[in-house]
């Protein structure tokens, strides 16, 4: 599956359907972006932020205001909200029954984020979880 990207203020954005861009995380391996007009606004502050966000394998369009703006741009996108996208993600490990970590927030948000998802997918394999306030002794 080839990537079609578009940019938005020297952003790159994926412009799959929601649907392909769970196909294409299944595909790939790397860090995946939902970028919204506060992290691109965050970029112009921060360099380093800013080629993270490029340097991602897969970003794309969560805020309504980035898929507004490539409106403008001559771009129709669909929206992806990264709390749907991840939902997806999830659901179809439970289907191909791949193991699954969960890695941040405070403890007690991550602890009853494992509750909640073990209640709407029984069949989740979560295999770790932790806060992620991480120093150098963790």
């Amino acid at each position: 599956m080839d990537r079609a990207k578009v940019d938005i203020l020297g952003y790159g954005v994926d412009t799959f359907c929601f649907d392909d861009a769970v196909d294409y995380i299944y595909q790939t391996h790397g860090q995946i972006v939902t970028i919204n007009p506060e992290m691109i606004e965050y970029g112009k502050k921060n360099s380093e932020f800013k080629d993270l966000i490029n340097n991602a394998e897969l970003v794309v369009p969560d805020g309504v205001g980035v898929k507004i703006g490539l409106k403008i741009l001559g771009t129709t996108v669909e929206r992806i909200p990264g709390i749907d996208l991840g939902k997806a993600i999830l659901k179809r490990a439970q289907y191909l029954k791949k193991t699954v970590a969960l890695v941040g927030a405070e403890q007690d948000v991550v602890e009853n984020a494992v509750v909640n998802l073990k209640f709407e997918m029984p069949d989740l394999n979560i295999v770790y979880y932790r806060d992620g306030y991480f120093t150098d002794e963790n």
